[in-house]
């Protein structure tokens, strides 16, 4: 929905963190409900999704801040530090 590598994000254990810039924020949340509502009616599974404004977070004295690091050709992840994604999940 919003194009390949136009935002960072991560995938770990069982989940699954992202983070959407303001203008981003709508659509990302239509996607993540149309992949919850899938996922329920195709296999049964109950995804939960938690959106959370950046001003929550630094309200809690935390932060997120992001890294890219580029791994083979022009392949690249994100890296989050600062704590705001941690207690997000």
């Amino acid at each position: 929905v919003l194009g390949s590598g136009k935002f960072p994000f991560i995938f770990g254990g069982d989940g699954a963190s992202f983070l959407f810039s303001p203008t981003q924020v709508e659509k990302g949340k239509n996607a993540l409900l149309e992949v919850k509502n899938s996922a329920l009616k195709k296999y049964q599974i109950e995804l939960r999704i938690l959106m959370v404004p950046l001003s929550e977070i630094k309200k809690n004295d935390l932060t997120v801040k992001v890294a890219k690091l580029q791994l083979a050709g022009e392949q690249c992840v994100a890296k989050f530090s600062g704590g705001g994604v941690a207690w997000c999940e």
